[in-house]
């Protein structure tokens, strides 16, 4: 009480352990017996299949037992689940295990493949799929007990379940044993599928208790579909003697009378499936069908008024399959009372809209037709009927469904013809009563689709006229010639009527298609046919529905004569009515006629007609008398005229063209003349000498300027935008149709827009590309620059704008422009010599520069760069050009003025400061400058640095041909180049980085500072670049040239060494610094390179020197340095006998202002800076005789300079300045800390009033100035 109970162990999905005895029970167990399909229904959960696990074998997976205990419920949601679970074991199992499954299978296969929801089938055929690819040769034991519901599963109703079916079978044999397959299971399929369609019913294929009767018939309908398929394909895969080893089984399913009642089936897809079975019956066992005739005809024939599209396709064929096998089927139907009134009606409604399907079966019908019928009556039926149902709606409204209809008409028209070509009187009726009403009707009703009926009569005509010689159809000459006549009459009458009424609409509708009817009379442009051919030995009997490629037919001369006879009567009537109605509707149709047929033999004509008895072989008549009156008349002038007129130049001579020609000089100023240059700029006219020469006439080229000129101010029209492109056209040997003034007129008005894009926004667009095509034809192999240079210029001008509107200049526009200067230039480089290529590059350069400084925002100069790169690309081909391009481009003319400047403006101030130092000579300075110079040349030189890193190309090589190892190399301007060639421009920008440097150093509050910070920032990062990129010996040549620089001019050149070697390439300062003392002797360059090397200098390296200056720049240079007492108390001793030798002058005393020279003012301003440094770095150090000298010193120093204020302008004063300001500091500073009371005494009671009191006065005065 109380307690749990014990709990029996649990297995893994509660499937039962393994048991050996069990196991042992089982092993004699042979296959389950095949029952047969029939057995299989559906239970309560699947009657008599219920797959309990006492009932399967212990070795079976435990996986797999549950999965297959699963699959037999009835909730289709756990059958879908228990499929894809199967499906998923059957993959990742061993084959042992999945043979052991093999026995269960086939049951629960057999009644999933049917069931009733689709999901199902289709995991059903996925998972027999896995079980066929993993069983492999396995599965043969079991092959026929589920050999049915596989094979006719391949038409389940439900498209995935059937391609599952259909790839699980194929996969299942070879492709050459799917046959024997099917053979070896054919009793098995076929009593499955006899099964299906003569014993079940929606009741006995499912269990009324758990299937509702929707569910069920859907079943039954799903199964009898797909039976009926099966049926079809087991007949079509299998030959006949293997089919008429099972007749028993097939006559067995074709006798019964349920297999008869499926041809009046409410079901369509049953039906159509139905109509498959007997055409394949039909054609490979007919033996079963010979009882069966009366059946099959009736049901047939019954059906030919069939509209549903389902069942129309397989209904047909069944019918022509009947026809064929059936010699004298009329006897086993009604002709005049079952066949003629369904086949009536089908032709009147154009097919029901099948027409495509129906309509090329036929002629096989009509040609199988019993020879008893009266011929006259029945075929005028046949084609009165289906001339309705050519002109029925849902012909008129489909190109196919017309086509289809049209065709067919034709051929059998010509076949009845063929069949009865001695009836004269019977065939000429045809003709006239049935072909011809229909041609009229095409010619004229707005709905009838023509062109496909104008072929086929062309066909028929044509084949007529090859086989008028033939012995076997000697009458087709006589209705080949009716058909002429009868067409002649037709065309007259027609046009006669329309000019009664003269409905323009009609007009213009009646003569396009008049033409189309002519042309295709002419030549017939080969294409699929629904239909055959006929050739003249060909019997009836073999005619088939069968399509083929239909191809041009050959006629002979008198053909062409007809029809060129036709075309000039017409021609004519088209002429006539043109003077009396001044109809333009149809001067184009004539143009048209005149064009494709033989043009001489219609103005011979016409010109005989104007000449009578006096006729000459010039023909220039018929354009004064009939062509020019057309031009001069406004009513009917238009392009087609002018078409006729070059058609009539083939036959002038070249003073007859000139004359005809000039003629056109007259209407100037009306689009007529527009149309004679169109035309005399087309292909082939614009070949003619003449032609030519008479395009290069002023009147032409001042026509093509006006025409550049409405284009700039957007009134031209499409037209005239053509004749202008094609007016830049070239002739066979590379000239322009064009003259040179032409050219240069219409490129001046061009540029105006391109130059001034600004004031053009609605044509720019146009302009440009317009532009970019005639630059490809002008900048050529050629012409080089025979037409100036002023267009690239434009198109180089504009790419260089960066606020282009894409708006009002597309990107595609601004693509082709750029492409086409780039073009050009390309050919230009090859094609010119230097000096004229200099000159053009210099142009583009100065372009570039101008358009850098009107805008300097980083997105203009980042296009600037890109601009200057692909003006190099486009001389690779020429790289020893490359630096002289560049050259060009960079090394500008302003880069070296300004940049004197600035180092004038840096020097001086590293000078005022004490950085250089200058205790020999002079240092100039001119202060009077243009600051904006300053922000300029660093953003030109930051764009110089850019350019060179910018790539050019991406270069890919294999290193290893094994594993297909690719190195990608970026090629950049710089690596297109010698260092040696660019050497003076990386002299350029290290010394453009040293200004920078130090600009923004000593001009750190200045409104350039930032932009100055930024571009060195910049530029010292793409300097690296190039140097970490640059090989050893370029390296070295670099160094040298910086070294000789060095000796050459001290200044900045020391800035530049140490900014090399510390910022760039970041090598040992130390040793460097020891080396360039080893190198140079120099006394002022020793100093410099101490002074920028001061972190890594040593005393005893410097203080062998000759003179004091020198000696106390190096003193206060390196006084960071410890140990330096001794040479600090030397020179203090020294300073001090200075003094006492000099005082006057070495306290600046003002009555020796005048006197004193620039080195003893350079000795005072280096003792103040080595009394500042001493204060700052060695305080502790200085005695009190050193303090009261350096004290008493500054004081007078102090009075004495104050009294030079109103000099601060010069150089050295301020420096001076600075220097004493510098030790005021300096003495407050050591005052402030020391501690000793009486030196801050001192300073305060004594000092300090006078000396505040001085230095007001000199920033009061300085500030105000």
């Amino acid at each position: 009480m109380g307690g749990k109970h014990k709990q029996a162990q649990r297995t893994k999905n509660n499937a039962r352990p393994s048991s050996s005895c069990r196991s042992a029970e089982l092993l004699g167990t042979t296959v389950p017996q095949f029952v047969g399909f029939s057995a299989m229904k559906e239970s309560t959960a699947m009657s008599g299949f219920s797959l309990a696990t006492d009932d399967m074998d212990a070795s079976i997976d435990p996986n797999f037992q549950l999965v297959l205990k699963k699959m037999s419920k009835k909730d289709a949601t756990t059958k879908s689940k228990a499929l894809q679970e199967f499906t998923e074991l059957i993959k990742t199992s061993d084959i042992e295990a999945v043979i052991a499954v093999l026995p269960f299978w086939p049951r629960l296969y057999c009644v999933l493949a049917t069931d009733t929801d689709h999901k199902v089938r289709e995991g059903t055929h996925i998972a027999h799929h896995q079980v066929v690819l993993k069983s492999k040769r396995n599965l043969a034991p079991y092959l026929k007990q589920f050999a049915g519901p596989w094979f006719t599963s391949q038409y389940d109703t439900y498209a995935p379940a059937a391609s599952a079916a259909t790839k699980s079978f194929q996969d299942a044999f070879p492709k050459n044993k799917i046959k024997e397959a099917i053979a070896y299971c054919q009793e098995e399929i076929l009593s499955y599928i006899g099964e299906n369609l003569t014993i079940h019913t929606s009741s006995t294929l499912s269990n009324p208790k758990i299937t509702s009767p929707e569910d069920a018939e859907a079943k039954y309908q799903r199964v009898l579909i797909s039976s009926l398929h099966g049926y079809t394909l087991y007949l079509q895969q299998l030959c006949t003697d293997e089919i008429e080893k099972q007749e028993e089984l097939n006559m067995k399913i074709i006798s019964d009378s349920k297999f008869w009642k499926f041809a009046k089936n409410k079901v369509l897809p049953i039906k159509s499936a139905w109509y498959c079975v007997i055409s394949s019956i039909c054609q490979k066992s007919p033996t079963f069908l010979k009882k069966e005739y009366a059946h099959i005809v009736g049901a047939v024939f019954s059906d030919l008024d069939e509209s549903e599209p389902i069942v129309v396709q397989s209904l047909w064929e069944a019918i022509l399959s009947v026809l064929s096998t059936i010699e004298e089927w009329w006897q086993y139907v009604n002709i005049d009372k079952l066949v003629f009134p369904k086949l009536w009606k089908l032709l009147k409604e154009g097919g029901f809209g099948n027409a495509y399907v129906i309509f090329p079966n036929l002629l096989p019908l009509i040609s199988h037709l019993p020879p008893s019928i009266d011929q006259n009556s029945t075929f005028s039926l046949f084609f009165e009927n289906m001339f309705k149902g050519m002109k029925h709606q849902s012909s008129t409204r489909s190109r196919h469904e017309s086509l289809a209809i049209s065709t067919t008409y034709v051929e059998c028209l010509q076949y009845v013809i063929m069949k009865n070509h001695s009836d004269i009187g019977f065939c000429e009726k045809l003709i006239r009563s049935h072909l011809f009403p229909v041609l009229e009707w095409s010619l004229t009703d707005p709905q009838a689709s023509y062109k496909g009926f104008f072929n086929q009569i062309s066909k028929m005509i044509q084949y007529w006229s090859k086989n008028s010689s033939s012995e076997s159809f000697p009458h087709y000459i006589k209705y080949s010639q009716f058909f002429w006549n009868n067409l002649n009459s037709l065309c007259q009458g027609l046009l006669l009527n329309l000019e009664i009424s003269y409905d323009k609409e009609l007009l213009s509708q009646f003569s396009s298609r008049q033409i189309e009817l002519l042309q295709s009379l002419k030549h017939i442009v080969a294409h699929k046919q629904l239909k055959v051919s006929f050739c003249a030995n060909q019997s009836p009997e073999n005619i088939t529905g069968e399509s083929h490629t239909m191809v041009s037919l050959l006629v002979d001369k008198s053909y062409m004569d007809l029809l060129n006879t036709v075309v000039y009567k017409t021609c004519a009537s088209y002429v006539k009515f043109i003077n009396e109605k001044h109809s333009k509707e149809l001067i184009e149709c004539l143009g048209s006629l005149v064009q494709d047929f033989d043009s001489e033999f219609f103005f011979r004509r016409l010109n005989a007609e104007f000449e009578g008895e006096n006729v000459k072989e010039n023909l220039v008549n018929v354009y004064w008398k009939l062509l020019h009156k057309w031009l001069s008349n406004e009513s009917i002038c238009s392009n087609s005229v002018v078409e006729l007129i070059f058609l009539l130049f083939k036959y002038l001579s070249d003073e007859s063209k000139m004359e005809v020609l000039n003629s056109f000089v007259l209407f100037q100023g009306t689009d007529c003349f527009g149309w004679c240059i169109a035309q005399s700029l087309s292909h082939p006219y614009n070949e003619d000498g003449t032609i030519q020469k008479w395009l290069h006439k002023d009147e032409v080229s001042h026509f093509l300027t006006s025409i550049m000129e409405k284009e700039l101010n957007d009134t031209s029209t499409p037209e005239l935008k053509l004749i202008l492109k094609k007016a830049f056209m070239e002739k066979q040997n590379g000239d322009l149709y064009l003259s040179l003034p032409a050219i240069s007129d219409i490129v001046m008005v061009l540029n105006k827009c391109l130059l001034r894009h600004e004031e053009y926004s609605a044509t720019i667009d146009m302009c440009a590309s317009f532009a970019a095509h005639i630059s490809a034809i002008l900048y050529s192999q050629n012409y080089k620059l025979q037409f100036g240079d002023d267009l690239l210029l434009a198109m180089f001008n504009l790419c260089c704008s960066s606020t282009l509107d894409p708006d009002i200049i597309s990107v595609d526009t601004i693509w082709e422009v750029n492409t086409a200067w780039q073009d050009a230039i390309t050919v230009l480089a090859q094609e010119l010599s230097w000096v004229e290529f200099e000159t053009l590059s210099s142009k583009c350069a100065d372009v570039v520069t101008n358009a850098v400084f009107d805008d300097t925002s980083d997105y203009n100069i980042n296009h600037m760069i890109k601009v200057i790169v692909n003006f190099i690309k486009c001389i690779n081909g020429n790289p020893m050009r490359i630096w002289d391009i560049l050259n060009l481009f960079l090394f500008r003319d302003f880069v070296q003025p300004w940049k004197r400047t600035l180092v004038n403006v840096c020097h001086s101030a590293e000078y005022a400061v004490g950085h250089l130092c200058a205790p020999f000579e002079p240092i100039s300075f001119d202060s009077s400058f243009d600051e904006s110079l300053i922000s300029k040349y660093f953003i030109w030189m930051d764009l110089v640095a850019d350019v060179l890193v910018t790539p050019t190309a991406t270069l890919t090589e294999e290193t290893d041909e094994e594993d297909d190892n690719v190195t990608t190399t970026v090629q950049t301007v710089f690596n297109s180049v010698c260092v040696s060639d660019i050497l003076e421009l990386l002299m350029e920008m290290l010394e453009s980085l040293t200004i920078a440097t130090m600009f923004t150093t000593h001009y750190a509050c200045t409104r350039h500072s930032e932009i100055v910070s930024s571009r060195k920032n910049s530029m010292q990062l793409k300097l690296k670049t190039i140097f970490n990129n640059m090989d050893t010996q370029s390296v070295v040549q670099v160094e040298n040239r910086i070294r000789e620089n060095l000796i050459r001019n001290s200044g900045v050149s020391v800035n530049v060494l140490h900014l090399y070697l510390s910022k760039i390439v970041s090598k040992n300062l130390s040793e460097e610094y020891r080396k360039l003392l080893e190198e140079c002797d120099d006394q002022l360059i020793r100093l410099h390179l101490t002074q920028a090397f001061a972190k890594y200098a040593k005393y005893e390296q410097v203080y062998d020197c000759s003179s004091d200056t020198e000696r106390i720049i190096y003193l206060r240079t390196l006084m960071h340095l410890d140990q330096l007492e001794i040479p600090s108390a030397e020179i203090f001793k020294r300073i001090a006998n200075i003094n006492q030798e000099s005082k006057s002058h070495f306290l600046y005393e003002s009555n020796i202002a005048n006197s004193i020279t620039w080195s003893e003012v350079e000795l005072i301003i280096e003792c103040m800076r080595l009394f500042s440094k001493t204060l700052q770095n060695q305080p502790h150090g200085i005695n009190s005789n050193q303090w009261d000298f350096m004290i008493v010193t500054f004081v007078t120093w102090t009075n004495n300079i104050a009294n030079l204020k109103y000099k601060f302008r010069r150089l050295q004063i301020k420096s001076l300045i600075g220097a004493l300001c510098e030790l005021f500091v300096c003495v407050c500073e050591y005052v402030k800390s020391c501690d000793k009371e009486s030196v801050k005494n001192e300073w305060t009671e004594v000092f300090a009033q006078e000396i505040n009191k001085a230095f007001l006065g000199m920033w009061f005065y300085i500030s105000g100035e």
